[in-house]
């Protein structure tokens, strides 16, 4: 595969999925970050649960495709009220098929939990102000590698690429 099909994987995925909040692209690494929203704290034996499926699956997946030695890696960050579900990818093997898994088991995981681009609440200011707060800090310093990100907004979603 080449790393535009994962791409546009991805763009594809990101427009049909309001499950996915964000998107980073880790040129250096050649990894793809997707991140999901979760309007909860997550306790940590339903993400270990949750990531030893969701791995299991996909890795069955690329099993049946005769794709070997994927660079998968699935995390829970919490922070405040809310849990930041990642799935880290290699850009190279990385489908669209493979991203409707991904969101679809985190649907069946944690219904009524995911945190979309249609919803009505609106995520605890404080946790937001923090977010923003630290990134516009971590761009200001002129040295810091933040510098070098490329940031594209639309109706919710973000895309962001480190250059």
């Amino acid at each position: 595969m080449t790393l535009y099909a994962g791409l546009d994987a991805v763009i594809s995925a990101f427009i049909r999925n309001p499950e996915l909040s964000s998107i980073q692209y880790k040129t250096g690494q050649n990894i793809i970050e997707m991140e999901m929203i979760l309007k909860d704290n997550i306790e940590n034996e339903k993400q270990q649960l949750f990531c030893r499926k969701t791995t299991a699956a996909i890795q069955m997946l690329h099993k049946l495709r005769e794709n070997e030695n994927i660079d998968l890696r699935i995390s829970f960050d919490i922070q405040g009220n809310i849990s930041i579900l990642t799935l880290y990818r290699d850009a190279f093997t990385l489908s669209e098929e493979e991203i409707d898994l991904y969101v679809k088991l985190a649907r069946l995981a944690f219904p009524n939990m995911l945190f979309r681009e249609t919803d009505e609440t609106v995520l605890q200011s404080k946790v937001v102000n923090d977010i923003k707060k630290r990134l516009l800090q971590d761009i200001s310093h002129k040295n810091d590698t933040a510098n070098n990100i490329f940031a594209y907004r639309d109706r919710g979603k973000m895309f962001v690429f480190d250059k």
